[in-house]
């Protein structure tokens, strides 16, 4: 019986709990994020990290749709 590394678990984990707080609005991110990671403050530092660079590149190809 074969597991996953607990890299493969972790990165598995960031990617659940980033796919679901994209399902909500912006501004729910906080409290969701609240309620998914309470208990692993790391966790729900790399998840805000790739909200916001999520975000940021959505504003730049706004931006360059606009143009």
């Amino acid at each position: 019986m074969s597991h996953a590394s607990p890299a493969a678990d972790r990165h598995a984990r960031v990617k659940r709990v980033f796919l679901q707080a994209l399902e909500h609005p912006r501004g729910e991110h906080a409290a969701i994020l609240d309620e998914l990671c309470s208990n692993d403050p790391e966790l729900r530092s790399v998840v805000e990290s790739l909200l916001d660079h999520h975000h940021d590149q959505s504003l730049l190809g706004a931006r360059a749709l606009a143009s």
